[in-house]
């Protein structure tokens, strides 16, 4: 697994468009975020972790769950100065329920 090394002097915000069936972020092992969607329905939801950084490293990491069916996860994260889109899609073939899709940051705070 490679993980994106980053150095955030300014803010941290997850934000989040889909999350069919479910996504969870985790910050340093902590749930900070947990959405369960049916449909793939779009919402604008925003995460600001900011003040839950710690000084040094941080993980971010991101997971998508899927029920079975298809999967769609879509969303930005500011670090710092850096945005970074993220998407994961399965259409068509039906996927296995579980955990289909994981990005991780290791994000620099001093």
């Amino acid at each position: 697994m490679t993980i994106d090394s980053r150095i955030c002097q300014g803010p941290l915000i997850v934000r989040v468009s889909h999350a069919d069936n479910q996504l969870v972020i985790f910050l340093n092992g902590a749930v900070v975020y947990d959405k369960r969607t049916e449909g793939d329905p779009q919402f604008s939801d925003t995460v600001e972790l900011t003040n839950q950084l710690t000084p040094g490293i941080n993980l971010l990491t991101l997971v998508g769950v899927d029920w079975g069916g298809r999967a769609n996860f879509v969303g930005n994260i500011e670090i710092g100065n850096d945005n970074i889109p993220f998407s994961f899609r399965v259409d068509g073939t039906p996927v296995q329920a579980g955990m289909i899709w994981h990005t991780s940051y290791r994000i620099l705070r001093n």
